[in-house]
């Protein structure tokens, strides 16, 4: 296996707050970064002329929280390219316009690769590797290419092939040949795919996804994503478990509340009377077609609504709940799931979560978009409660010890030595 050297990666992040961001502070830290790409970022001096500006802090915080442990000259951030990405948001609320902002959508994605090029010639130095995320690579990783850098695809989420089919038939996939026209937002992404030397995928299950779409199996990397420290040191003691009184069972669903996500499913076990053995939470946005139907839920006393929650936010309300209900059509791999183990919550999700989540360890699986199962799996959580705080414990025991920030970046620098190393061996002309 190839040891890696100083200065050998340039990572290309994208728009917001992607995971590879903490790929780079990870890198940086083992002195690995050779130059960080990235869309809007907040640099000190654009939060100074913000504070001259009088913008508060908090209206800006989450694009603060968008900074990193990384110093600003290796910082290479394409406002351009994500500002033409948010200029389509408004323009998909007129049915008129959401053709012209599916384009922008598209278009942002070139310009940020057109601008990584640019920023990847002057700063890539003897770089050896450009680990990219899907969509974002394009003329990028032609550049690298050119230079004989070793491409990594960072894809973190199914195959563009079965990710629209999932959502539409309840997360099961086609009995026979997968789909061959995708959607044209996932073109690019399928360009990237087919152009990198590997792709790394962040669980099995989406490793399941891309051999099922007939890609190489040897040319496909597994590295689960790790929970950052901050959020550790956000996690409030846990109250008593629901198991040990006579209170509701309290669970929790995180993220954005969408078909993706299970909605369906969920909305229907809520509407179920629970006979006062559950209340329900959901921390997240819900999307538009599916306020009206939540709003009518509110209106009981077990179904409540946080709202889009900051992290350390989510941590306390993930403390203070007894079961994560996750029941996704389509994952990479669940950060929330990660999360609420961490907070020591027991998991009721799906295998399409993509999770480490295994059956009467961590918590329940059920099939996807099955709510007979479902109602099952949570008429068992609610009959099994006294294995509740033993799960917990296992499961913020197994995220503390195994799944950290600081293991993503081990797993993660032990990847790209095994991929230089194999790419050296493709190289080796035969004897």
């Amino acid at each position: 296996m190839q040891s890696l050297r100083a200065g050998d990666v340039v990572v290309a992040n994208g728009f917001n707050r992607f995971h590879l961001a903490a790929a780079a502070a990870a890198l940086e830290k083992t002195g690995h970064l050779r130059s960080f790409l990235t869309g809007a970022y907040p640099f000190l001096w654009l939060k100074q002329l913000f504070g001259c500006a009088g913008i508060s802090h908090a209206r800006l915080r989450k694009f603060y929280d968008r900074g990193e442990a990384i110093p600003e000259e290796r910082i290479h951030a394409h406002f351009f390219a994500e500002t033409v990405y948010f200029a389509r948001f408004p323009l998909r609320r007129w049915p008129r316009c959401r053709g012209l902002a599916a384009w922008l959508d598209r278009v942002s994605f070139r310009i940020c690769g057109w601008q990584s090029a640019a920023s990847l010639r002057r700063t890539a130095g003897e770089a050896r590797i450009f680990h990219f995320r899907s969509g974002f690579g394009l003329s990028a990783a032609r550049a690298a290419r050119d230079r004989g850098m070793l491409l990594i695809c960072d894809h973190s989420i199914v195959h563009p092939r079965l990710a629209d089919y999932l959502v539409e038939n309840s997360g099961l996939p086609p009995p026979g040949a997968l789909p061959e026209d995708v959607a044209p937002f996932w073109r690019s992404i399928l360009e990237d795919i087919d152009a990198a030397d590997f792709v790394l995928v962040n669980s099995e299950f989406v490793r399941n996804t891309f051999i099922r779409a007939s890609y190489p199996a040897d040319r496909i990397a597994v590295v689960y994503l790790g929970v950052d420290e901050s959020f550790f040191q956000s996690i409030p003691p846990r109250p008593a478990p629901a198991g040990a009184g006579p209170g509701p069972l309290r669970l929790l669903f995180a993220g954005m509340f969408e078909s993706r996500k299970g909605a369906e499913l969920l909305l229907e076990a809520m509407r179920t009377d629970s006979g006062g053995q559950w209340e329900f939470a959901i921390a997240g946005t819900i999307a538009e077609e599916y306020r009206a139907r939540v709003d009518e839920l509110l209106e009981r006393r077990q179904v409540a609504w946080h709202g889009a929650l900051r992290r350390a936010e989510l941590a306390r309300v993930m403390a203070a709940a007894d079961v994560l209900v996750f029941p996704s059509l389509a994952e990479g791999s669940a950060r929330v799931i990660f999360e609420a183990m961490a907070c020591g919550c027991a998991i009721l999700t799906t295998p399409n979560a993509g999770s480490i989540v295994r059956e009467g360890e961590n918590g329940w699986l059920v099939p996807p978009g099955d709510p007979v199962a479902f109602r099952a799996a949570l008429a068992e959580v609610c009959a099994g409660r006294s294995r509740l705080a033993e799960m917990g414990e296992r499961n913020a025991r197994l995220v503390r010890e195994e799944y950290r920030e600081a293991d993503y970046g081990r797993k993660l620098r032990e990847t790209y030595a095994g991929l230089l190393a194999a790419r050296s061996l493709a190289d080796m002309p035969a004897l």
